[in-house]
């Protein structure tokens, strides 16, 4: 069982109002069907036997109880489904936000994303189908059980009923129906939950470039995600609870006709019907609640590991939106702190370069305010590790500093732009906000295309994944632009764009960024023309132990 302060038990807590509603109808149910037994007994004693009372009379009764019981019966599913939706979204908020909030140094590499979200998805339906579940199912079987042996007590009697075991597996033969609609609703449902699959994958592969002050947008578009595959499982759970009861229906039907044919039998003088079939009633009704209950406790048991793993990936989330509330749009609009400075040299962080290049000691390069420097050097001496460095710095590095005091998270001040920057499968501006955690400013991305038509061809594209890659880094671009960022880091970010447009981008760009401090790794900078540029060219160590950084700012490239 949770503990009360557990996290478990504070999503428990936020659906207990539709955990104890769904008790209740299924109680009222529980009555309903627990009399219905003793109405049989009635049809033979009072009307078949000593015609004490009509026949139709109790079958109207027996309709209404049946009518009564059949209604709880769906009800109380549906109630039941969309509090485990509710759960199960909630549960996968917990998960995301918890791995979204992780720090750089932290995370695996992004090639452990799918298996991270393997076990998201298998743990909250764990904890779904195997705790959840069995533990209401518990206290609904346990005052099931008190009810039929209530009212048990009034019909016990010696059991001879082949026949009625006999009709009662006929029950199981019955088909279910709405057979194609709910097959239709199932595939609905997993279609969506696939498409969310493959977002979560995106979500999680990009975390580390994914600034703090945009992970409340990303937990609200994640929330809008999950709330879809919420919607399409409750959809088909509906197909499902009302196929359900058609068919329990047909079950109890089939008991009803099984008494019918007892009845005869007793009248023939070949055995007592009513106590038979009062009896067997409640038999069935009394053993397979307690039966369900043996069945929940080994369930709950076997989520143990689960569920204290759970606590402890939970533990990490530092804050947690209501159910009901959702999370909110909530968006960054303030301004990014000026007078952001860059100081690297010595170990790079583990968290920022790849498994081979751990423990790389970096060059020494500084960085001020308003610096504009192209980073220079041959394949593979280093420059990407560099920015990556930047970029991913703890936060009590000291790499990025402001004011003369460190930021919280560099990633809050500092833009990157690289081969590995996420694109995501939606629309431009959800890719150029983050999910709206920039301000939208069409004006300001208009003047970043200029005249060379990128804007306008990607305004109302759906899904930025289909566009070319040139089209993909001006999306970058303009997500940087929208950042507010202090420092930019543009590591080979227009090098899939032609010459001429590359720098009527880079030209825009910079006009619209002055003031912030950009570097620049291209190369073709001969080509862009950066005259009054800083030019710093970093040299390979091949011994093993750093590389070096050189000013050459007085060799200038040409147009």
């Amino acid at each position: 069982m949770c503990h009360g302060g557990s996290a478990l038990a504070r999503i428990i807590r936020e659906i207990r109002a539709g955990i104890a509603l769904n008790i209740g109808v299924d109680t009222v149910g529980s009555i309903s069907y627990a009399l219905l037994p003793a109405l049989t007994g009635m049809l033979v004693d009072d009307v078949l036997i000593h015609h004490r009372v009509s026949l139709m009379s109790i079958a109207m009764k027996y309709l209404v109880l049946l009518l009564v019981g059949l209604l709880c019966e769906i009800v109380a599913q549906l109630i039941w489904w969309r509090v485990s939706v509710r759960f199960d979204r909630s549960a996968k908020q917990q998960y995301f936000l918890a791995f979204l909030g992780q720090p750089p140094e932290d995370w695996h590499s992004a090639e452990g994303a799918g298996a991270e979200l393997s076990q998201v998805t298998n743990n909250v339906t764990k904890l779904e189908q195997d705790y959840l579940t069995p533990l209401v199912a518990i206290v609904k079987d346990c005052i099931a059980m008190l009810v039929y042996g209530v009212v048990l007590a009034w019909y016990t009697s010696p059991l001879i009923a082949v026949t009625i075991f006999a009709m009662s597996l006929v029950a199981l033969a019955v088909p279910r129906p709405f057979r194609t609609r709910l097959s239709a609703a199932a595939s609905r449902y997993y279609s969506v939950l696939q498409d969310y699959t493959t977002r979560i994958e995106e979500f999680l592969r990009a975390r580390l470039q994914i600034p703090p002050r945009a992970q409340s947008a990303f937990a609200s578009t994640h929330w809008s995600q999950a709330s879809s595959v919420a919607r399409a499982r409750f959809g088909y759970g509906r197909r499902k609870t009302i196929a359900d009861g058609a068919s329990g229906t047909c079950t109890e039907l089939v008991y009803f006709l099984s008494f019918v044919v007892a009845g005869a039998a007793c009248l023939r003088g070949q055995i007592s019907v009513g106590a038979v079939a009062a009896t067997l009633g409640y038999a069935k009704a009394f053993l397979s609640p307690l039966g369900d209950v043996l069945y929940s406790i080994n369930a709950i048991h076997s989520t143990d590991e689960i569920r204290a793993q759970f606590e402890t990936v939970a533990g990490k989330v530092s804050w947690r939106p209501s159910i009901d509330a959702g999370v909110g749009r909530l968006r960054c609009r303030e301004v990014p702190v000026q007078g952001v400075s860059v100081r690297t040299g010595g170990r790079s962080p583990d968290s920022s370069v790849s498994s081979e290049d751990s423990g790389l000691v970096l060059p020494r390069l500084s960085l001020a305010p308003g610096d504009r420097v192209l980073l220079c050097g041959p394949s593979g001496s280093g420059k990407t590790t560099l920015l990556k460095s930047i970029y991913f710095s703890p936060a009590d590095s000291g790499v990025v500093t402001v004011a003369g005091g460190t930021l919280a998270d560099p990633r809050d001040a500092v833009f990157y732009s690289g081969d590995g920057s996420p694109v995501f499968h939606s629309s431009f501006r959800d890719n150029a906000t983050y999910y709206g955690a920039f301000d939208w400013d069409e004006a300001l991305l208009t003047r970043l295309s200029g005249g060379t038509g990128f804007y306008q061809r990607l305004a109302g594209l759906p899904d930025i994944t289909v566009a070319s890659r040139g089209e993909r880094q001006f999306t970058l671009l303009a997500r940087g632009l929208l950042s507010g960022s202090s420092v930019y880091l543009l590591d080979e970010a227009i090098s899939a764009i032609d010459v001429d447009t590359a720098v009527a981008l880079l030209d825009s760009f910079l006009e619209l960024t002055a003031g912030a401090s950009v570097v620049l790794v291209s190369h073709h900078a001969e080509l862009l023309g950066l005259a009054g540029w800083r030019r710093i060219e970093v040299s390979p160590d091949h011994a093993g132990v750093g590389g070096s950084v050189v000013d050459v700012s007085d060799r200038r490239a040409k147009r």
